[in-house]
């Protein structure tokens, strides 16, 4: 759990980026949450101010039991995990929002996320069932994180990319690479990484070929 292991940091980007304009609202469907890198550069962007994370109670109940049965965390860490995210983002929980839900035609099963969106006022929600938000209320539409993340990266390349270098260099339990990070996910989200990773790696190897070579006393050379 990444992003759980760099709250107090995640915590701190999020306080700041209250003062800063928002460009959009997005409610975060408990699919999108339950991939652990994915989460941890979702809510990065997120600290950064790049858009507004919005979910609800049983959104975040989905999200803690994906963690508990499919990858083998405890239940009282991925309850805390839940309660971090709601401390670091005050005012990303939705309530009061079930009355939506009577005259949605969408899936039945994902109709809670859509009645929280329009209760939130959120333009775009964020998932990977893209088929199950048909037909949606009109100002709110779905999108892949895929799609979410090119987006995003086309309109703020740099900040995207000093995340994600960020990102990889925070991840020490186990250590992550930066060409780690990428490929996992580019599983998730592959044009995205598509699009970054050249530009990411280039300029970090420009960096590297530039630093000066230490020089070898002759006393060890001989």
């Amino acid at each position: 759990m990444g992003w759980l292991r760099y709250r107090g940091q995640v915590t701190r980007l999020a306080a700041r980026s209250i003062r800063q304009p928002i460009p959009s609202v997005v409610v975060l469907d408990a699919n999108v949450l339950f991939p652990m890198t994915l989460r941890d550069t979702l809510l990065r962007l997120a600290a950064q101010g790049l858009f507004a994370p919005r979910w609800s109670d049983q959104i975040l109940d989905e999200m803690i039991r994906n963690i508990v049965t499919k990858q083998s965390i405890s239940l009282e860490r991925a309850r805390r995990l839940g309660a971090i995210m709601n401390a670091a983002f005050p005012d990303a929980r939705i309530d009061h929002y079930v009355d939506h839900e009577v005259d949605l035609c969408c899936a039945t099963e994902d109709r809670h996320v859509v009645a929280a969106a329009m209760e939130g006022q959120a333009s775009t929600i964020l998932t990977f069932n893209l088929r199950d938000f048909s037909p949606l209320p009109p100002g709110l539409h779905a999108l892949s994180p895929d799609r979410f993340l090119y987006d995003l990266w086309s309109s703020h390349p740099d900040v995207i990319e000093r995340v994600i270098v960020r990102q990889a260099a925070d991840m020490l339990r186990p250590p992550v690479s930066l060409e780690q990070l990428l490929s996992r996910l580019s599983k998730v989200t592959p044009t995205f990484v598509e699009a970054i990773a050249p530009r990411i790696l280039g300029v970090l190897r420009a960096r590297g070929s530039r630093r000066p070579k230490r020089r070898v006393s002759s006393e060890v050379t001989g």
